[in-house]
């Protein structure tokens, strides 16, 4: 997988104009989103994503972190990580309509226009033969 995971990164890294800034997460541990609810208490069980790499986005941004457990929190992306699994869909997240919020990628100026990031998708990653999610690609926009 480590090698899929740098392939990926290698391929975003050449269309800068396309891609302004990136980052790949692995999904690590059990899933169990069935009984998953909103309720105070409700965990998905032993679930944490792990870096495996970013582009344009400098090394220990507080906003793209090394590791986060998927109940730990719903600071930041986590919360959208978590509604990608969900939701079985790409979710996206735009200044514009209030949904990605302006401090999140703040002092990342992002690769080819060079703008500040004004929209991000976060594409959960199967494959092809199974539909548990194996990692997320988070893509940020001018």
């Amino acid at each position: 997988m480590k090698s899929f995971w740098q392939a990926t990164l290698d391929s975003i890294s050449l269309y800068e104009y396309d891609f302004a800034l990136a980052a790949l997460y692995s999904l690590n541990g059990d899933c169990d989103l069935d009984g998953y609810s909103e309720l105070p208490g409700s965990t998905i069980s032993n679930q944490f994503c792990l870096l495996e790499g970013t582009v344009g986005v400098p090394e220990g941004h507080p906003s793209v972190p090394h590791r986060f457990d998927l109940d730990d929190s719903d600071e930041g992306i986590v919360a959208y990580f978590r509604e990608a699994i969900r939701s079985e869909r790409p979710i996206l997240l735009q200044k514009d309509d209030g949904t990605l919020s302006k401090l999140l990628f703040h002092g990342i100026e992002c690769r080819g226009f060079e703008d500040p990031c004004s929209a991000t998708v976060i594409f959960p990653i199967r494959p092809s033969n199974e539909e548990q999610v194996m990692g997320f690609l988070l893509i940020g926009g001018c």
